[in-house]
């Protein structure tokens, strides 16, 4: 049995969630819509990340992120050829990196948040006069 239509199933699942981490993170929005390219044009609003590894300029990348993001049912009667499985390769390539960055990205913008709550409350309690 051909894994490749499994895996790239997996791996959409997994950028879609992780464009709707670092969408809700940085903009508070979730959205209803979870195609993925509409969720990394979103992501495109404040951060590179995705234009960067998932970039859509040339027929080859234009194929590599249609394979990437076609729907689930049809990945299911799927007839793979010897190219697909390199793009499938390359695929997971880019989807650890862009899950490895997505990552530092959110966790970097958590700490940027909380240290800004602790700074409003700090100068709160100045302002009323408690320490």
């Amino acid at each position: 049995m051909d894994t490749e239509p499994i895996q790239e199933a997996m791996m959409q699942i997994a950028m879609e969630n992780t464009a709707l981490a670092l969408i809700d993170t940085f903009l508070g929005y979730r959205p209803i819509h979870f195609h993925l390219g509409y969720l990394f044009d979103i992501c495109n609003l404040f951060c590179t990340l995705a234009r960067e590894i998932f970039p859509r300029n040339t027929e080859e990348e234009i194929k590599l992120f249609e394979l990437l993001s076609k729907h689930i049912s049809k990945l299911r009667s799927a007839h793979l050829g010897a190219m697909d499985f390199l793009h499938t390769e390359l695929l997971q390539r880019r989807c650890r990196l862009f899950q490895e960055k997505a990552t530092v990205l959110i966790e970097a913008e958590i700490e940027r948040i909380e240290k800004s709550g602790n700074n409003k409350q700090q100068s709160k309690n100045e302002s009323d006069g408690k320490e």
